[in-house]
C-alpha cells in the first residue's frame, strides 16, 4: 500500500474533528413528560454553549468517521501497488511559429492537461529547445514551480534542430520515463520513442523580411520587402519615429511578395516599421537605424617631403570615414617611412624608395586581388619607379621578377611594404593611388572599437571590438528588449548572439549608453503558418508493461473510494433524517 499524494493525508484530521463535535454538543435529548411543574426550577435550565458529554456511538457517528477517513485516503491517493512513478519530460518547441497567439494558448492548455493526466507523477521536467537546450524545470530537483517555468516560455527563435534537446530530454527521463515533444511540427526522425503533442493552428500571415535606407541622387529612400503566406487581408506598413506616426503605406502583393520604395522622411535618423496585426506579431516589426560610426584613426609618421610627394592630404580628402590620430598607439592605420612596432589592431604602411639606381616598371603588373588591400587596382598606364629592395613576406604586386608591394607576416598587426620612389613615376598621380588608400582604410575599419553593426537577424552574432591598448577588460553590457542583461566576455573582440527581436542597448560599466542595435526576426519557414500540424503522434513505449515500474491503472482505487464516500454521506443523511422524524 502506498500514496501518490502524501500531503492529501492531512485531510485525515477531519476524523478527530468529527469526534470532538460529537463530544461537545448542545443538543439535548427530547423527553415526553406529563407536566413541567412536577420538576424543580433548577432542572429546567440548560447550560449555555457546548459542553462535554458522553460520546454517543450512533450509526450516524460511525458513518461520519468513516466518511472523513475515506476522504483523507482519497486525497492522499491510496493505491495498492502499481504507482505510475515514471518521469515526464516535456520538450517545448521554441520556434517562432509556436509564438502565434492561437497556437501558444492551445499549447499551454494541452501541456497543463498532460501534466495533470500524468497519474502519480514522481518527477517533472520541462525543456526549451534551441541551439543550446535550456532546462526550465529540472526533473532532478524536488521543487517544481510549473507555472513559473511555463511563463518563461515565449517562443521566438528561428527554425533550429531540436534533436539535441530531445536527446537531453531522453537522458533526463531515464530508461522508463516519458518524453513529450510539444510543437506544431512532427517529431523528427530518429526519435520514435518521443510522444508528439500537436498544437498548430493554421493561419494566414504576413512578414517583413527587409527594410533598409538606400542613398539616392534625389535623396535617400526606404526600401521595404515583405512576404504574404496565405490569403492575407489588406495590409499596411506604418512608419514610426519614436511614438510619432509618420505615414501609413498600403502594401500591394504580387505572387505573395512586396518590394517597394518610399522617400526617406526628412529630419529622421531612425525608423520603426509596423505591419498590420496578424497571426504572428514577431515578424511584423522592423527597425532601420543609422549605421555605427566606424571612423578609422590614421597616424601619419611620414617625413614632410615624402608626405607632400605622395599627396597624402589630397588622397585622404577623397576617402570618407577617417580622422587624424594624435598618437600612433590610438591609430588603426599608420603611414611610415620605416618599420615600427604595430599593435594587434594596426595596419602599418611602409613606403621605402629602395637603394641605388632607380628602375622604372611600366607593366605588365601581376596583382594579388585575393587580399582586400588590392581590390579594384588596375595599374593601367602606370609607371612605377623604385630602387633595389628585397621586400619580406607575401608578394602582392610584381613586375616580372621584381616585387613592388608585399605583406609581411607579424606577431601583432599587419604591415604593407611599398617599394616606391614618390618623386618619380606617375603612380601617385594615377586613379589607382586613391583606390589603394580606400582599400587600406576599409580594411582598417574592422579594427575600429565599437559595435560591428546596427541591425542583425535574430539568432545571428554581433561583435563588439574593444581598443587594443588596455581595452581588453573594459566592461560592456548588453540590455535585451525584455530587460535581461549580459556582460560581454573579456578580450578585444566579444560576440553577442541576439535571441530576441527588438532594440538592444550597449552600456559601459558605469551604465552609460554606448550604442543601440536592432534584431529583426527573419525566417520565412517560421512565418509560414499554413502547414503547421495539430496531430498527435504516440511514441513507442520505452518500457513494456510489466517491466520496470508498474504501469497498472491506479485510478481504480480513487474511483472505489469516491463511490464509498458518496455512499457514506447518503447513509449519514438518511440516518439523521430518520432520527428527526
Amino acid at each position: 500500500m502506498s500514496f501518490t499524494s502524501p500531503l492529501g493525508l492531512l485531510a485525515l484530521l477531519a476524523v478527530p474533528a468529527v469526534v470532538v463535535l460529537h463530544l461537545f454538543r448542545n443538543r439535548l435529548p427530547q423527553r415526553a413528560v406529563a407536566a413541567l411543574f412536577l420538576f424543580p426550577p433548577q432542572a429546567l435550565l440548560a447550560g449555555a454553549g457546548r459542553t462535554r458529554t458522553r460520546l454517543l456511538r450512533t450509526p450516524s457517528f460511525w458513518c461520519e468517521v468513516a466518511a472523513a477517513t475515506v476522504l483523507g485516503l482519497w486525497l492522499g491517493g491510496l493505491t495498492f501497488g502499481g504507482i505510475e512513478a515514471r518521469p515526464l519530460v516535456l520538450v517545448l518547441d521554441d520556434s517562432a511559429s509556436m509564438g502565434a497567439k492561437a497556437t501558444h494558448e492551445k499549447a499551454l492548455q494541452r501541456v497543463r492537461a498532460r501534466i495533470a493526466a500524468h497519474t502519480g507523477l514522481a518527477r517533472l521536467g520541462i525543456l526549451r529547445s534551441g541551439p543550446r537546450p535550456e532546462i526550465l524545470l529540472d526533473p532532478r530537483e524536488p521543487a517544481a514551480d510549473v507555472d513559473a517555468a511555463l511563463r518563461r516560455w515565449q517562443p521566438a527563435r528561428p527554425r533550429h534542430d531540436v534533436g539535441l534537446t530531445l536527446d537531453l530530454a531522453r537522458e533526463l527521463a531515464g530508461s522508463d520515463g516519458d518524453v513529450v515533444f510539444v510543437s506544431d511540427e512532427t517529431v523528427p526522425a530518429g526519435h520514435e520513442d518521443v510522444h508528439g503533442l500537436g498544437c498548430g493552428q493554421p493561419a494566414a500571415n504576413a512578414a517583413l523580411t527587409g527594410a533598409e535606407r538606400v542613398p539616392g541622387v534625389d535623396g535617400d529612400r526606404l526600401r521595404v520587402r515583405a512576404l504574404a503566406f496565405g490569403n492575407v487581408a489588406a495590409t499596411t506598413v506604418t512608419l514610426l519615429a519614436g511614438a510619432r506616426e509618420l505615414a501609413r503605406i498600403p502594401v500591394a502583393w504580387s505572387d505573395g511578395r512586396a518590394d517597394f520604395f518610399v522617400p526617406w522622411p526628412v529630419g529622421v535618423d531612425a525608423l520603426r516599421l509596423q505591419l498590420s496585426p496578424d497571426a504572428l506579431a514577431l515578424d511584423d516589426v522592423a527597425y532601420v537605424l543609422p549605421a555605427p560610426e566606424r571612423t578609422v584613426a590614421i597616424a601619419d609618421a611620414l617625413p614632410d617631403d615624402v608626405r607632400v610627394a605622395l599627396g597624402i592630404e589630397r588622397v585622404l580628402a577623397a576617402v570618407p570615414g577617417w580622422r587624424a590620430a594624435s598618437e600612433r598607439s590610438e591609430a588603426q592605420l599608420v603611414l611610415a617611412a620605416a618599420p615600427g612596432e604595430p599593435s594587434a589592431d594596426q595596419i602599418e604602411v611602409v613606403v621605402a624608395p629602395g637603394e641605388g639606381k632607380r628602375l622604372a616598371f611600366a607593366g605588365p603588373f601581376v596583382i594579388d586581388r585575393s587580399t582586400a588591400w588590392c581590390e579594384g587596382l588596375q595599374l593601367a598606364g602606370v609607371t612605377w619607379v623604385a630602387g633595389e629592395l628585397e621586400l619580406p613576406g607575401r608578394a602582392l604586386i610584381t613586375a616580372g621578377p621584381h616585387v613592388l608591394a608585399s605583406e609581411e607576416p607579424l606577431d601583432l598587426g599587419r604591415r604593407l611594404w611599398l617599394r616606391l620612389d614618390p618623386l618619380a613615376g606617375n603612380l601617385v598621380r594615377s586613379p589607382d593611388w586613391p583606390v589603394l588608400f580606400h582599400d587600406l582604410v576599409q580594411s582598417a575599419r574592422a579594427a575600429v572599437p565599437g559595435p560591428g553593426a546596427s541591425q542583425v537577424a535574430v539568432g545571428s552574432e554581433i561583435a563588439w571590438r574593444r581598443h587594443a591598448r588596455g581595452g581588453d577588460s573594459v566592461r560592456v553590457v548588453v540590455y535585451a528588449p525584455d530587460g535581461r542583461q549580459q556582460e560581454l566576455a573579456a578580450g578585444r573582440t566579444a560576440g553577442f548572439v541576439a535571441e530576441q527581436a527588438g532594440l538592444h542597448r550597449w552600456l559601459d560599466g558605469d551604465g552609460r549608453e554606448l550604442a543601440t542595435f536592432a534584431a529583426h526576426f527573419v525566417d520565412a519557414s517560421e512565418s509560414d503558418l499554413r502547414a503547421v500540424t495539430a496531430a498527435d503522434r504516440p511514441g513507442v513505449p520505452r518500457v513494456a508493461p510489466g517491466e520496470g515500474t508498474s504501469l497498472r491503472d491506479t485510478d481504480i482505487e480513487r474511483r472505489v473510494l469516491a463511490a464509498l464516500l458518496l455512499m457514506l454521506l447518503i447513509a449519514d443523511w438518511w440516518l439523521l433524517q430518520r432520527r428527526e422524524a
